[in-house]
């Protein structure tokens, strides 16, 4: 298992977690750094995950009973392929063992200017035990496809907890 930090904003290393945050994930996927920041709580969690001494990845959750979001998995460039990603996950899903979890991908439409990145990406959670929910959605102009581990996950499930972390901006998502 890997030592974790809860991140704060009196973080240690948080100029490190921001540049993998930042490098990770496109801008209209990503939460304003300072609004994610200043938005942790009990139930919103980012950890900064380490071997020994060595900073290799993130994870950003939101909480909703007993749902588990997983919004945000970033493995440091120079580790990636090489099975952290998964070793991340694992750990995640050992903390919360009774929990369903759900993942939010942007969806692998042939027509994606990085579609092959996008089946990698698919085929990384599935290979990791995720599923398919058949639910499909539109938030801004990005088109996702919500992937589920250890129990069913429905819209209604999915769409309460944004609407709980993000508000009334939640609405504009479009399901399909």
């Amino acid at each position: 298992m890997f030592r974790t930090k809860i991140i704060t904003n009196k973080t240690k290393n948080i100029e490190e977690v921001k540049k993998l945050y930042n490098d990770s994930f496109p801008a209209d996927e990503r939460i304003p750094w300072n609004r994610l920041l200043a938005s942790f709580s009990e139930e919103r969690i980012m950890k900064a995950y380490y071997e020994e001494d060595r900073f290799i990845g993130l994870t950003c959750v939101f909480l909703h009973g007993n749902l588990v979001y997983l919004s945000y998995l970033a493995v440091i460039p120079e580790l990636r392929n090489m099975g952290y990603g998964s070793k991340l996950l694992r750990q995640l899903q050992q903390e919360y063992p009774a929990s369903p979890f759900v993942i939010d991908i942007e969806e692998a439409r042939k027509d994606a200017d990085n579609y092959e990145e996008r089946v990698r990406r698919r085929d990384f959670y599935i290979h990791n035990g995720y599923e398919t929910t058949g639910v499909f959605y539109r938030f801004f102009h990005v088109d996702y496809e919500l992937l589920s581990f250890n129990g069913a996950v429905t819209k209604d499930m999915f769409h309460a907890l944004i609407r709980k972390h993000w508000g009334m901006i939640a609405e504009t998502a479009v399901y399909r």
